[in-house]
């Protein structure tokens, strides 16, 4: 019997607690790429430039565009202060106030407008450099020199941080027993020799976008600097099912197949030590590592027979070992 726990073992892969993917918000072709996987960068540091000759003939135009609007934003006032004077002593009809007034107000909105096209026109050039948004180490690199990027294409991964998790792909028949906070234990292929705990993180309730496992992330409690981010990792652990009732085991030499149905043998007592065997049609659950769950078929207290399954028949009369 045991209470709805069993252990399994599953893989996964580690990865860095902190991972960002760097990329430009604009497209241009690369002309310079001052970074190699493998590099620790600061905070700031400058990573890839884009050609920026046509972001600056852009900003060239804008500014012209600008001195443009604010030439007509004075004559428009000018002329706008000159027809006030002369509306105040009745020089000029009410219409050509409004005209003045009106072509004044545009002519201040056309200049507004101007400044900020040159502002985003200033940001496009600025968005052609690439910076460090904070301290880590360059992961992989997905860009060279020369090479035309899209805006939003990922030229970088970048790590930071000291803390290392490991995600794990999860059946769907297992995932409901994965609870967050559980303890697991943690061991990497290449550090056969060495046991690490981790606690469970984040516990996914839909499945993997390239996948068909639910992803779980374990997140390492005494990381070590020999582990980098891609290492094999084999993950223990205890999985509890959320039924408290308690669920039958029997070993799997126990159990028999017959006509696409399984079986085992009951032992029922005559007196003594001698028994009768029968035949009784089971259900199995999961395999487990003490043999199989029956979850229909038998009750507690039962006793089946565990060998020479295929050398009796109903019926038997057998005596018990003590």
């Amino acid at each position: 019997m045991y209470g709805g726990d069993q252990t399994r073992t599953f893989s996964g892969v580690s990865k860095a607690g902190v991972e960002t993917n760097l990329s430009f918000k604009v497209g241009g072709t690369i002309n310079r790429l001052n970074v190699k996987e493998g590099d620790q960068l600061h905070a700031g540091q400058l990573i890839a430039v884009l050609d920026a000759t046509d972001y600056n003939l852009q900003l060239d135009q804008t500014k012209a565009a600008q001195t443009q609007a604010q030439v007509q934003m004075q004559n428009s006032k000018s002329s706008y202060d000159r027809i006030s004077q002369l509306y105040e002593t009745g020089s000029v009809s009410v219409n050509d106030y409004e005209q003045a007034k009106a072509a004044y107000e545009s002519a201040n909105a056309g200049l507004s407008s101007a400044r900020k096209q040159v502002q985003l026109a200033e940001q496009r050039v600025g968005y052609t450099r690439l910076r460090a948004p904070i301290a880590g180490r360059v992961a992989s690199l997905n860009a060279e020199i020369n090479e035309n990027v899209m805006a939003g294409f990922t030229i970088l991964t970048l790590t930071s941080g000291s803390d290392m998790e490991v995600t794990v792909g999860m059946p769907e028949s297992f995932i409901s027993m994965v609870k967050e906070g559980g303890e697991v234990e943690v061991r990497f292929s290449s550090m056969a020799d060495r046991n690490f705990s981790g606690i469970i993180s984040e516990v996914s309730y839909i499945v993997g976008s390239s996948s068909t496992t639910y992803p779980v992330t374990i997140k390492l409690e005494n990381p070590s600097e020999d582990i980098r981010p891609g290492m094999t990792a084999n993950i223990t652990i205890n999985l509890s099912s959320e039924s408290e009732q308690e669920t039958i085991l029997v070993p799997t030499v126990a159990v028999g197949e017959e006509n696409d149905e399984n079986f085992v043998y009951v032992i029922k007592i005559i007196r003594g030590d001698t028994a009768t065997v029968h035949k009784r049609i089971v259900r199995l659950g999961e395999l487990t590592g003490g043999g199989f769950e029956i979850t229909e078929g038998l009750e507690d207290g039962e006793m089946v027979v565990t060998a020479g399954v295929s050398k009796l028949t109903e019926g038997l009369r057998v005596k018990l070992l003590q």
